[in-house]
């Protein structure tokens, strides 16, 4: 995750630390049956990937209403797959387009629930506390200084 992350930065510039927040929040800490083989989704992106989809319930929150609803969710090959298509997903979609490039994780943050990238009112904030809790600034200092994620963190 780290250095495929840190890789999306200088291919997508989504920052390392929301990439790796919203697998960890979206898969359950990749434990999720959409995030296990044969499904490999850590996003929760729906549609599909490379023709390739699987349904699933998922809980939404529509007029205010937590509900659940079967949804279509991308099927990848591999979570490195899947890595990669996150950052090819946010360039792929004008609405996202104010994200793109956003040095500060939390700005990043709110600004893709405030797109529409989920209806958890909460989304945000919950990026954000698993970005601060887990550390995942460091990764963001990596990437911004043009390292590698292979490098050691001191």
């Amino acid at each position: 995750m780290k250095e495929g992350s840190i890789a999306g930065w200088h291919k997508y510039s989504i920052l390392p630390s929301v990439t790796a927040a919203q697998a960890a929040l979206e898969s359950a800490w990749g434990t999720s049956q959409l995030s296990l083989a044969p499904n490999h989704n850590l996003f929760g992106i729906k549609g599909s990937y490379q023709g390739q989809s699987v349904q699933f319930p998922t809980w939404e929150v529509i007029n205010g209403q937590n509900v659940t609803v079967n949804a279509v969710f991308r099927k990848y090959p591999s979570w490195s797959a899947s890595v990669e298509d996150h950052g090819s997903f946010f360039h792929g979609n004008s609405r996202y387009s104010g994200i793109i490039g956003l040095t500060d994780f939390v700005d990043q943050a709110r600004g893709i629930k405030a797109a529409g990238y989920a209806t958890d009112p909460l989304y945000a904030d919950k990026l954000i506390a698993t970005i601060e809790a887990n550390g995942l600034t460091n990764w963001d200092r990596l990437a911004l200084s043009g390292q590698a994620g292979t490098i050691e963190e001191k």
